[in-house]
C-alpha cells in the first residue's frame, strides 16, 4: 500500500535524468497511488481541472506535460478552483 499525500505535502523525487513533468507525475504515482489518475488523463495529458506549475510557470501555457524538469525543478500541483 502506498503513501498518501496531505493537502500541503512537500515531496522530493530523486531525478537522475532530465524528464518531462508528465513522466515525473507517473513516477510520483508509483509511491502515491491515485496521484497519477487525479492529475493525468488516460493519455498522460494533464487534466483540464488541474494546474501544474514548474518553476512558477503554468505548464499549460508552455509545453504541457512535455515540459522538462530536472532534479532542481520545483513542481506544484493545484486543483482548478471555480465558483461564484
Amino acid at each position: 500500500m502506498g503513501r498518501r499525500p496531505t493537502k500541503s505535502s512537500r515531496i522530493s523525487l530523486p531525478l537522475d535524468v532530465r524528464m518531462t513533468v508528465g513522466e515525473a507525475i507517473v513516477m510520483l504515482g508509483r509511491d502515491y497511488p491515485g496521484v497519477r489518475q487525479r492529475v493525468l488523463d488516460e493519455q498522460n495529458n494533464i487534466r483540464r481541472h488541474v494546474n501544474v506549475f514548474v518553476g512558477g510557470e503554468n505548464v499549460r501555457f508552455a509545453n504541457g506535460g512535455a515540459t522538462q524538469v530536472t532534479n532542481d525543478s520545483e513542481v506544484r500541483i493545484y486543483p482548478a478552483i471555480s465558483g461564484g
